[in-house]
């Protein structure tokens, strides 16, 4: 994989505590900003995968509600009558 030579602008109080961390973590300033991109690129998620997995779960809730009113159909046809017990 190749390097590609970027410039960015930075604040400088932004700059050192990038420099600030990058010593702490015995980094140099490319590879810490590299890592930390790395980072919240792979935290990022799609606006696609947020409406699929809504979808998923509007169907796993629809199913769920199936389900329950099926067993107590089942169950109000099979069990014997509730009665509370006395004191």
């Amino acid at each position: 994989m190749g390097v590609i030579k970027i410039g960015i602008s930075l604040p400088r109080p932004l700059l050192e505590r990038v420099d600030a961390a990058a010593r702490r973590k015995g980094q140099s300033r490319s590879e810490f900003v590299r890592r930390s991109l790395e980072r919240a690129l792979a935290e990022e998620v799609s606006p696609r995968v947020l409406a699929e997995a809504r979808a998923l779960y509007a169907a796993i809730e629809e199913d769920d509600r199936a389900l329950a009113e099926d067993f107590l159909a089942v169950a109000a046809e099979t069990l014997p009558p509730y009665e509370e017990a006395g004191p």
